[in-house]
Parts: C-alpha cells; sequence; structure tokens
C-alpha cells in the first residue's frame, strides 16, 4: 500500500513539472527597444514633415523688362540678379532695342503669354501708351511693379493705375533740386545755364528739370536758359549742344538730364575747346566719370539703379510669399561725385 500511494506522489510530481516546463516555453519574450529603435519614427515624422514644407515652397518666375540697353539698367540688372539668387527667384529678362512703348508693349505681352510668369516688373517708357498693357497683365492675376518710370500719373495710391503694387525710384524732382543747388555753388551763384534733355514729355526727366529750375529761383544772379531734346541721341545732343553754344557764347554751365543727353553735351563742349564752360552730368555712367576725371565734367550725380532692381525682387517676393505690401512708393537714393571723392574707393559702387 505504501508502495502504491509512493508511485502515485512521484507520478504527480512529474506531472506537475512537465506543466511547469510547458508553461515557462510558451512565454513571450518581451524585448525592450533600443535606443535607435525609438528615435526612427521620430526621425521619420521629422522628414515627413520637411517634405510637407518644401511641397508648399514655390519656385517664383518674375519677368524683369528695361527701357533700353544702357549702362544704368546693366547695372540694375546685376544687381537684381544678385538679390532673385538669394531668394530663389528666377527672372526673365528682356531689354527692347528702343525706348518706345510700341516696342515694350509686345515684349511683355509675349512673355505674359509663357503662362509661368508670377510677376512683372518692367520700366515704363511711356507713362500712358503704357498704362493699357500693364493693366491688362494685372486683370491676369498677376502682380506689377513699375521702376524708373512709371504707368500713369505714379501715384498708386488712388486712380486708374492704384492697381500697380508699387513704384521704386528716384525722387527726380528732388534729385534735380539737390542738382540746381551743386551747379549754383560751383559756379558762384551767378552765370547761364542751359540744360540738354532727352525726349519731351518723359516725365522723369522734366522733373528733374523743373526741380533745377526751381532751385536756380533762390539765386538772382543764375539765368536759365532752358532746354532742348535729343530724343535719346548722343549724336543729337552733340549737334544741338554745340550749335546753341555758338548761338549764345555767355553760356557758362551745361548739363545733361540723364546719360545720353550728358555725353553728347559733354562731347560738344570738349570739341569747341570751351574749357570755360562748366558741365554736369546726371546719371554716372563711366563715360561721365571719365570726363570728370579728364576735368571735363565738374559734377556726376549718381542715381542708384541696383538699389531700385533689388527692391523690386524683394518687395515681389514678400508680397507672393506672405502677402505683405510695400509701400506704394519707395525712393531710392543718390550721391555726388566731384574731383575730390571720384576715386574714393567706397564711391566705385555708384559707378555705372
Amino acid at each position: 500500500m505504501k508502495k502504491i500511494l509512493l508511485f502515485v506522489l512521484i507520478f504527480l510530481l512529474l506531472i506537475s513539472m512537465v506543466v511547469t516546463f510547458s508553461l515557462v516555453g510558451c512565454k513571450v519574450e518581451e524585448v525592450t527597444p533600443t535606443e535607435e529603435e525609438e528615435v526612427a519614427p521620430a526621425v521619420e515624422e521629422e522628414v515627413v514633415e520637411e517634405e510637407a514644407v518644401q511641397a508648399e515652397e514655390e519656385d517664383y518666375t518674375f519677368a524683369f523688362v528695361f527701357g533700353v540697353d544702357v549702362p544704368f539698367y546693366t547695372a540694375m540688372q546685376t544687381a537684381t540678379q544678385k538679390k532673385a539668387d538669394e531668394l530663389g527667384v528666377n527672372v526673365i529678362f528682356q531689354t527692347p532695342e528702343e525706348w518706345s512703348a510700341e516696342i515694350q508693349t509686345p515684349i511683355i505681352e509675349s512673355l505674359v503669354a509663357r503662362g509661368d510668369i508670377d510677376l512683372l516688373i518692367f520700366v515704363s517708357t511711356d507713362f500712358e501708351g503704357m498704362l493699357p498693357v500693364a493693366k491688362k497683365v494685372y486683370d491676369k492675376g498677376i502682380p506689377v511693379i513699375t521702376v524708373d518710370g512709371w504707368v500713369g500719373d505714379g501715384d498708386y495710391s488712388e486712380g486708374e493705375d492704384s492697381f500697380a503694387l508699387t513704384h521704386i525710384g528716384s525722387d527726380n524732382y528732388d534729385a534735380g533740386m539737390a542738382m540746381g543747388e551743386a551747379i549754383a555753388e560751383v559756379i558762384g551763384g551767378e552765370g547761364k545755364v542751359f540744360t540738354m534733355n532727352s525726349r519731351a514729355g518723359l516725365q522723369s526727366n522734366e522733373d528733374r528739370y523743373n526741380g533745377c529750375a526751381a532751385a536756380f529761383e533762390k539765386y538772382p544772379g543764375i539765368e536759365d536758359l532752358g532746354q532742348e531734346y535729343c530724343f535719346n541721341d548722343p549724336d543729337k545732343a552733340q549737334q544741338l549742344t554745340r550749335a546753341f553754344i555758338e548761338a549764345n557764347p555767355e553760356v557758362t554751365y551745361v548739363w545733361g538730364v540723364d546719360l545720353m543727353a550728358a555725353q553728347g553735351a559733354g562731347m560738344a563742349i570738349q570739341n569747341l575747346g570751351r574749357d570755360d564752360i562748366g558741365a554736369g552730368a546726371f546719371d554716372a555712367t563711366e563715360f561721365a566719370i571719365e570726363k570728370l576725371e579728364e576735368g571735363l565734367f565738374n559734377l556726376v550725380l549718381a542715381q542708384m539703379p541696383g538699389e531700385m532692381g533689388a527692391l523690386a525682387i524683394e518687395s515681389g517676393y514678400n508680397y507672393l510669399k506672405s502677402g505683405t505690401e510695400p509701400e506704394v512708393r519707395i525712393k531710392t537714393g543718390y550721391v555726388f561725385f566731384n574731383a575730390d571723392n571720384v576715386d574714393d574707393p567706397d564711391m566705385q559702387q555708384y559707378i555705372y
């Protein structure tokens, strides 16, 4: 009997051990994830978020149309491209062969017809003549910025031209007044001054002349002999200036309201051998600076075309990117070159 009980106990013990080992064998081992495995999902989330942000970013394409092929606009294009590269903006540049609304208009229409232009920047060659095409571009949903030359009356805060986003450029009337004050100082407040202009009705140039004339009104000893127009032709400017000086030998000072006018007027004075006549230039071209160094010019006013172009790109980019509207009128500065500062290293950046 005792032997039977002993066998039963041993049997039950064996069964208990088998069950225990079976349960242990069926237990799922818990694995503690490594640090890399814990971080991986977070990294994947960051990559997804970054890709989403990149997908939201757009590549903008701007059209930039100049007035004509002159150093002033070459300098503007260089600075414009630099700013565009900084912001990742693609810019398509176009330059008319002549300063003409009839030539500039189809260039703009052709650019817009591409279908990929996000914003138009252009130098208006005719304030009224370029208004219709600018408005047509705007009506297609493309923002418009003018540089150097505007459309309409240039007041984009109200009126028929208020659709334009902003105008960026010099205050030509103020610059003309500054030129008048500088000329008055050079000639000691006395003398007879003749002005060579480029094109009748071009408001920017008329503003320069009117500003200069207004400055002369403060000097009873200065007589304003008026202006003539060379129609953007330096050879014509040379002919007209020569004829005027020959007819009015008492002229004491001549200045040109832009680079074409100044170049021709300066050459006329030089060819006549009239080194007693002072001369000034509006726009710091290499020619004007060279003549300043030679003593023909004693004043050269430099605008800042690079600043104009860069501000246009930046203003357009900020508007498209964040909806930030620029001021409707952004004024750029100007500086004077003379014999005292023409070799100053800091002034070389203003030569174009």
